[in-house]
């Protein structure tokens, strides 16, 4: 979600997208309105996406299931096909 959300960033600015891994920043950027909802989703999949990337050994131990991977991109796979096509 990063990734593409940076990529939208760079798309609609022209420029070069903000270094964060803050999800909810970067929506923002984007001139996403954000309900309380999305809001939490997205500051729990940024510390999630964070944990993951530098390894942490918390996040691998208690979630890194294939149960809590189902959840995640269920959650992300529409917040992003809203965010990048305006829906």
């Amino acid at each position: 979600m990063e990734k593409a959300l940076k990529a939208a960033y760079i798309k609609k600015h022209e420029e070069d997208h903000p270094f964060t891994h803050d999800l909810v920043y970067l929506v923002e950027l984007l001139g996403h309105p954000l309900n309380a909802k999305t809001r939490e989703d997205l500051e729990q999949l940024s510390s999630l996406a964070v944990d993951a990337c530098y390894n942490d050994p918390r996040w691998a131990a208690e979630e890194a299931t294939a149960e809590n991977a189902r959840k995640w991109i269920g959650i992300a796979e529409p917040l992003l096909t809203s965010f990048l096509h305006g829906t």
